[in-house]
């Protein structure tokens, strides 16, 4: 008897609601556009890496308090000038 794989679905993992997730990876995407930065801009003020950014934009991880609250203030955040 043939076993089937389960297979990951890749298209529109953003948009379903994690358990225990304040905000889904579309709202942070729609929240990072609006506000004009590009993910590795929103990674740097958040502290976060570019890719874990990415990743939570397409729901491979939940967004809990604390990442949601950290990510908000990094939106909200005004550009820190860069110091020669």
């Amino acid at each position: 008897m043939r076993t089937q794989k389960r297979r990951l679905r890749r298209d529109g993992g953003s948009r379903r609601r994690i358990a225990g997730a304040v905000m889904t990876g579309e709202e942070l995407r729609e929240l990072r556009t609006k506000a004009g930065l590009s993910q590795e801009e929103l990674a740097t003020r958040a502290n976060y890496h570019p890719v874990h950014v990415m990743a939570l934009e397409r729901g491979r991880y939940r967004i809990g308090a604390r990442a949601a609250r950290a990510l908000r203030r990094a939106l909200e955040k005004e550009a820190q000038p860069v110091l020669a």
